[in-house]
């Protein structure tokens, strides 16, 4: 019954977004501070290309986000009944290619989703039905969207991740994100490296 209540919850403030007009032009602000982000475990996808995409080892059954090859990972909370997640799942799979065909952003930049309050089921379902080409992991006890202090979907949270020093956050945007490759450069904004131009 708690569950329940909880993704109704999550339902309705997607929909508030919406009303509101975040799900236009979005809430923004930048991190001034690094807030270091609970250490937040995920289970290994089974899809080959998705670890290798992640840069993770088949030999663990769970890995932290410190633990994926990048420089920057871009994590979106949607939910599977979200209307905003189902109508901007184009323009986050088109945010995804403009990265991948980009040799200098490639192998800083990746993207991942959890589905909010969703199981296994719902979410291998909302990726088969958008054609969703990054991973995407289930969040149905709602462990990791408390963690990340998920207001509502979508909600986007941009994390730099360093070798030695765990991770930091340097951007945060609820709502719907627009054009691709504008939401692309506010991200790059904020990060600490500065793309070569190859």
């Amino acid at each position: 019954m708690q569950r329940i209540i909880l993704k109704i919850g999550v339902l309705i403030a997607s929909i508030a977004i919406g009303i509101s007009g975040c799900s236009h032009s979005g809430w923004e602000r930048r991190i001034n501070e690094p807030q270091i982000l609970s250490e937040i475990w995920l289970p290994l996808p089974d899809n080959k290309a998705h670890q290798e995409y992640l840069g993770l080892s088949p030999n663990n059954e769970k890995f932290q986000l410190t633990r994926i090859n990048a420089q920057v990972l871009i994590i979106e909370m949607f939910s599977m009944y979200c209307p905003h997640c189902q109508k901007e799942a184009p323009e986050i799979n088109a945010l995804y290619h403009q990265i991948e065909h980009q040799d200098n952003l490639r192998n800083r930049i990746k993207l991942i989703g959890i589905g909010v309050g969703n199981s296994l089921y719902e979410v291998n379902l909302f990726r088969k039905r958008y054609s969703i080409p990054f991973p995407l992991f289930p969040d149905k006890s709602f462990a990791i969207t408390t963690k990340v202090n998920t207001p509502g979907t979508p909600y986007f949270v941009c994390i730099e991740i360093y070798p030695d020093a765990g991770y930091r956050t340097i951007y945060r945007h609820i709502g719907t994100i627009g054009r691709a490759n504008q939401f692309l450069q506010t991200v790059l904004k904020q990060t600490s490296f500065v793309p070569d131009n190859k």
